[in-house]
């Protein structure tokens, strides 16, 4: 570095035209520009989402698409990535987004869609963060959406960079640019004049419609695949800024432990009456007076679970600083192990209860939410006990509360949930229970549980057998459609021509259940909930 008293030395040496030159600087406050793999993994994302999803210049976005992309996209971030860490926590995300891939593959939804591009951003994260919680990937995510302008100028940079070590590159690309753009604007003027030249260019045009211009939504899809690209290369990280080890505090107060004590007291007491009471109305099969079992099953289950999750919260707040590890609050945390402990006792009997409701009404995507539901609230009891055994903080049972929620929220996006639907409710129906069709009509327009429907077409009840036909004849019909509609390989699936071509083989069977029946009742028995309104009584 030139010294400042020698630079004014030849600054007056040079003459006056070397005071005009700015000094030069460094630019401050702008991050690194992308280096040269980065930009070739920006760039396989960009090539990666075209080829997922367009066909031609049309958007064909579907399983093998969505598969594909999260198959490889994890790939060309590993690829950018200089230095990436190995842990627990991106071998789990892994095998998630290896879950979403294959539903994806199997028959996708918009709920798998949106989980595996949050779990996509999670491995960015896990690629850069030793076993991050959802806090720092919830803080990166943030991060990363606001310096986005500047991630943009370092995208542009680093191109210039590239570009200055090409000897395209050297000096300056106008030199190149401007006469080339020059040459453009000249040659069409000197076609006119020259027919062979016309003909030429004429030539040169069809092979670039036949090659495929890009359309305007192709391209506004390059320039979305660009920005998720860049925030898969380049994510913004938020540094763990607490401990998940509890602060060891000095400072024991004894009135805190008596109020935790007693409260506790009381707790386990109430509890174990009303799991007592609980489990006698559960053995008997008799619900309480002035409450239906319906209703005892599914408020029950609603309100129980309420109750479990706030005792994950009362025993998590309760029980930080001394109170958390003193040893003259060891009895208090054995009461509030007692009370986890009752706690997973309550959640067995809310399970009682979500199996009366499911075995009465049948199985539904909202009760398996509810299931889900409980296990997460199960799992939380399970973290609690643990930050009391191994003495977290309160910040590390949020993140591991986080993280089961997230695992959670996969699982249901992944899991044949409508199947696992479908099943169950005929084969309640073929033992003659007739409230589980109720959702018969949602559940046909699932192509993995349109399938499973068909034993219906056999109902002993007429009635149910006109409705099951009609019903699988209009999806056969809308399949069809869609089957016709699909054109490149990234809109196909492996479930709708497995589907379909069971449907088409059971057509005649359905067409002539519904050659006995009336249009009206036909009509009648398509509607959802159908069955509610033929049987009302039972």
């Amino acid at each position: 570095m030139i010294d400042a008293t020698h630079e004014e030395g030849a600054a007056s040496a040079l003459g006056p035209y070397r005071t005009d030159a700015a000094p030069q600087t460094k630019a401050r406050g702008l991050p690194r520009h992308l280096r040269p793999r980065e930009l070739v993994a920006l760039l396989a994302t960009i090539v990666l989402a075209d080829v997922a999803c367009f066909s031609g210049n049309e958007f064909g976005g579907g399983g093998f698409g969505l598969a594909l992309i999260f198959s490889v996209a994890p790939l060309a971030m590993l690829s950018s990535a200089t230095r990436f860490r190995r842990s627990r926590g991106l071998l789990l995300v892994a095998s998630l987004l290896g879950l979403v891939a294959l539903r994806s593959a199997v028959s996708p939804t918009v709920l798998t869609t949106l989980v595996g591009l949050l779990l996509l951003f999670v491995c960015a994260v896990a690629l850069r963060f030793r076993d991050p919680s959802s806090f720092e990937v919830l803080g990166s995510a943030a991060q990363t959406f606001s310096v986005l302008p500047m991630r943009i100028a370092a995208v542009a940079r680093g191109l210039r960079a590239l570009l200055e070590r090409t000897a395209l590159g050297q000096g300056s690309l106008t030199r190149w640019g401007i006469p080339l753009l020059l040459c453009l604007v000249f040659l069409p003027v000197l076609a006119s004049a020259n027919a062979a030249l016309g003909d030429a260019l004429a030539w040169l045009a069809e092979r670039a419609v036949l090659l495929g211009v890009p359309s305007a939504a192709r391209i506004v899809w390059w320039a979305l695949a660009f920005l998720l690209g860049l925030v898969l290369v380049r994510p913004s990280l938020m540094p763990r800024r607490h401990s998940d080890l509890a602060p060891v505090s000095l400072a024991f107060q004894e009135h805190p432990r008596v109020v935790a004590h007693n409260s506790l007291l009381a707790l386990n007491a109430l509890f174990l009456a009303f799991i007592v009471l609980d489990v006698a109305v559960l053995v008997t099969g008799h619900a309480p007076e002035r409450q239906h079992t319906q209703e005892y099953a599914h408020q029950g289950a609603f309100w129980l679970t309420i109750a479990l999750g706030m005792l994950t919260a009362v025993i998590g707040v309760m029980f930080h600083g001394p109170l958390a590890h003193d040893p003259s609050a060891m009895r208090t945390r054995q009461l509030a192990f007692a009370w986890i402990v009752q706690g997973l006792a309550l959640a067995l009997c809310t399970y009682g209860r979500i199996a009366i409701h499911v075995h009465s009404s049948g199985l539904s995507n909202l009760r398996i939410v509810g299931i889900l539901g409980t296990t997460l609230v199960v799992v939380g009891m399970l973290l609690v006990g643990r930050k009391l055994h191994a003495r977290r903080s309160v910040t590390w049972l949020l993140r591991r509360q986080m993280d089961a929620f997230v695992v959670m929220l996969t699982l249901f996006a992944v899991l044949p949930t409508h199947y696992l639907g479908a099943r169950f409710n005929v084969a309640r129906a073929l033992d003659g229970a007739y409230a589980p069709l109720i959702h018969m009509g949602p559940q046909a327009l699932e192509a993995e549980a349109v399938t499973q429907l068909l034993p219906l077409a056999q109902h002993p009840d007429p009635q149910v057998r006109h409705g099951a036909a009609s019903l699988l004849l209009a999806r056969l019909a809308d399949l069809r459609y869609v089957a016709a509609s699909r054109q490149g390989f990234q809109e196909h699936d492996v479930l709708l021509p497995v589907a379909l071509d069971a449907l088409s083989q059971a057509e005649p069977l359905l067409r002539a259940q519904l050659d006995h029946t009336r249009p009206e009742d036909a009509d009648l028995l398509s509607r959802m909930g159908y069955g509610a309104l033929l049987h009302p009584g039972r």
